[in-house]
């Protein structure tokens, strides 16, 4: 089974009591990850070209990783959280969960925006394409690389 999702903050455990353990869908002895792998899941079985997740703790980005799709938690304010009854709210982000980063941009395109409903929703809008901004292609692409590390690794 797929779908059931873990509870928040339940990490990367599936235990649940009233529900089977969600499977990975592409080993479903696996684990797909947190608390939205029900979501991830599900695109990554093409249930559904899109999904919605909240991260707190990595709650998007484990369940994508795990399961080969894209997600990501978005900026704080970014993308409204409502209704936001949670006391850890500002540590709690929605983002999309996609099969490609494109998809994912457009999701985004349509998450992004103020509501007067979340005060932390309040990013200045610039009118630009998250879309947009993945179909640029760099004019000229750069890779940076620290011989030392900082110092924390020795040469």
């Amino acid at each position: 089974m797929l779908f059931p999702e873990p509870r928040l903050l339940d990490g990367r455990r599936r235990q649940r009591v009233h529900f089977p353990d969600t499977g990975n869908p592409w080993n479903t002895g696996r684990n797909p990850g947190g608390s939205s792998s029900g979501a991830a899941a599900a695109v990554a079985a093409g249930f559904g070209p899109l999904a919605q997740g909240s991260d707190g703790a990595g709650s998007i980005r484990i369940p994508a990783a795990l399961c080969g799709v894209v997600g990501f938690k978005a900026t704080l304010g970014r993308v409204p959280v409502w209704p936001n009854a949670l006391p850890y709210g500002s540590t709690v982000h929605n983002g999309p969960i996609a099969r490609s980063v494109r998809d994912a941009a457009l999701m985004l395109d349509v998450m992004a925006g103020p509501d007067p409903r979340d005060p932390n929703s309040n990013l200045p809008v610039d009118g630009n394409s998250y879309l947009k901004a993945v179909e640029k292609v760099p004019v000229s692409p750069r890779i940076a690389y620290s011989i030392g590390l900082l110092g924390i690794i020795s040469t």
